[in-house]
């Protein structure tokens, strides 16, 4: 694309910067985590180089982490996920600084892959090197329209558990071409954003829509992952009598132990007041379902797709239409019944409101720019494929907001620590330890063919394969010099499930020494008979 045939940017109107600029600054008290990355990372300007394609909702808080990002020395240009979620006062202020932003509420289709594909070149012509996503839509056009770019794109990093399952889709069937971070699984993000973000988001969306009062009505809430426990303790604090429907056993009973009402869509239909859809799946409300509603049902959405809820059949069998105002719709079926519509089936908390709070997507957007700069900052370390952020970054952001609040950590004593520790010290982001102590791991015998040991690494718990020398196993050890074979694969298995990650020797491997690869860091210990001696490399 050549520069003279390319926009500055495309807002809804650039005269409603003053007023975004405004809550821009009121925003940056609330979101200490990324005021803390531009004060540590601020003068080296770790992204220097980097010309990032950024596609998630440009909201106020979107524009402190797009300016994190600049104040880091990275080129940004930015397209919203959603076409109903910019916030066009947040857009045009990032507009005025000469940050090219191509978004505004209310876009069509064609409309929103164009915003997306003015992010692909900067003004030079120079195309982007990395890629910050929010449901996988610039992933998807990068990868399947544009693969010539594919080769100069260090990295990706992902925001959202729909855009995360697209990754995984794509890895396993060979599509994915460039290494990407799972922020959305970053504790720091899953279990605040996903959780503490709906639980305040969703009902300011809802009553900004309906001004309904949930006080004694029956909200249905299809999905209790993180999004789901956060729709539904919103709905019960509130006063509503919460259904939850759930596909998984242990979801579906950990919504019985907090009180919730566990049913099918198909027997909650007649019930419920108020929907909420947050399962990442398809036709979770279908047409037979609207048909049975109750009068004025309101139906929505807190997924990032609009596929949850069967729009179409609505607006294809309705008998009249009538839009309130804007993404709020009420239709009248042929059961005689109206249902009430919220943000076309799409994101209802931006839809209708204003997303989730900034403090919380402090902790998120904390993790994207760290992602950022991981992947930026080392390139050829990351082979195609989809990493979590290190555990102890992970920390890292929770502990700035630990102090934003007022909080203190409490410390451990040596004696505590010792206590407290199965193996030796938590791997760092670098692969030092945090203290030289090592810890000896005892071994279970399992009918002389293996001993097993449970170790604690990076604060999760693994039960390891150790061999004694049989000819069956695969890791090597010193009752068993003729063991040694190099090509031999190895893995360790997590306790209670999980993906193989690789095991193997160090380079002195005559010495019977075992290394575990862990993040970025690796647990190295010597094997012997009864015991194994850990520590961190």
């Amino acid at each position: 694309m050549a520069s003279n045939d390319k926009l500055p940017y495309k807002v809804a109107d650039i005269s409603l910067a003053a007023w975004g600029r405004k809550e821009i600054e009121m925003a940056e008290n609330e979101m200490p985590g990324l005021m803390a990355l531009r004060e540590k990372y601020g003068a080296d300007k770790p992204l220097a180089g980097s010309r990032i394609a950024g596609c998630l909702h440009m909201t106020i808080q979107t524009a402190v982490l797009i300016e994190t990002l600049t104040a880091l020395g990275a080129e940004v240009q930015w397209s919203s996920c959603n076409i109903y979620s910019t916030q066009d006062q947040a857009a045009a202020a990032i507009a005025e600084t000469g940050v090219p932003v191509y978004a505004w509420k209310g876009e069509t289709e064609e409309e929103y892959v164009w915003c997306i594909e003015q992010t692909l070149f900067f003004a030079d012509g120079q195309p982007l090197n990395m890629i910050l996503d929010d449901g996988g839509d610039l992933t998807n056009i990068v990868h399947e329209k544009y693969p010539q770019l594919l080769e100069g794109i260090r990295g990706l990093s992902e925001e959202t558990t729909t855009g995360v399952h697209n990754l995984e889709k794509m890895l396993k069937a060979g599509k994915l071409k460039v290494p990407a971070f799972n922020v959305n699984d970053s504790v720091t993000k899953s279990k605040f954003d996903n959780l503490y973000g709906c639980r305040e988001s969703l009902i300011d969306g809802i009553k900004r829509a309906t001004d309904v009062m949930v006080s004694g009505k029956v909200g249905v809430v299809a999905g209790y992952g993180d999004v789901g426990k956060g729709c539904a303790a919103a709905l019960k604090v509130n006063g509503a009598r919460v259904i939850v429907v759930e596909i998984d056993p242990i979801c579906a009973l950990q919504a019985m132990m907090e009180g919730f009402e566990v049913a099918t869509m198909d027997d909650a239909v007649e019930e419920g007041h108020i929907f909420v859809t947050a399962t990442g799946c398809r036709d979770v409300i279908t047409g037979e379902h609207f048909e049975r509603m109750r009068e004025d049902a309101i139906v929505c959405n807190i997924g990032h797709f609009d596929l949850e809820i069967d729009v179409a059949y609505v607006k294809k069998e309705a008998v009249s239409h009538v839009n309130i105002k804007p993404q709020v719709d009420r239709y009248l079926l042929k059961s005689g019944k109206h249902v009430i519509i919220l943000a076309d089936g799409r994101l209802v908390n931006l839809g209708c409101g204003t997303g989730h709070p900034s403090f919380v997507m402090s902790c998120s957007f904390s993790n994207q720019v760290l992602a950022q700069i991981e992947l930026w900052s080392n390139p050829g370390k990351y082979e195609v494929g989809v990493f979590l952020i290190p555990k102890i970054l992970d920390e890292e952001v929770a502990r700035v907001h630990v102090e934003a609040l007022g909080g203190k950590l409490a410390v451990l004593s040596d004696a505590q620590y010792d206590n407290r520790r199965t193996a030796l010290p938590w791997a760092t982001a670098d692969g030092s330890a945090i203290s030289p102590r090592e810890a000896n791991i005892p071994l279970i015998n399992d009918y002389d063919l293996y001993y097993t040991g449970k170790i604690q690494v990076a604060g999760r718990s693994f039960e390891v394969i150790f061999d004694t020398g049989s000819s069956n196993m695969w890791l090597m050890s010193a009752a068993c010099p003729d063991c040694r074979d190099p090509d031999v694969p190895s893995v360790y298995y997590p306790v209670g499930g999980g993906k193989p990650a690789p095991i193997h020797p160090s380079p002195g491997y005559a010495d019977a020494t075992l290394v575990i690869d862990y993040g970025s860091g690796s647990v190295v210990g010597a094997v012997v008979y009864d015991d194994v001696t850990l520590g961190v490399r």
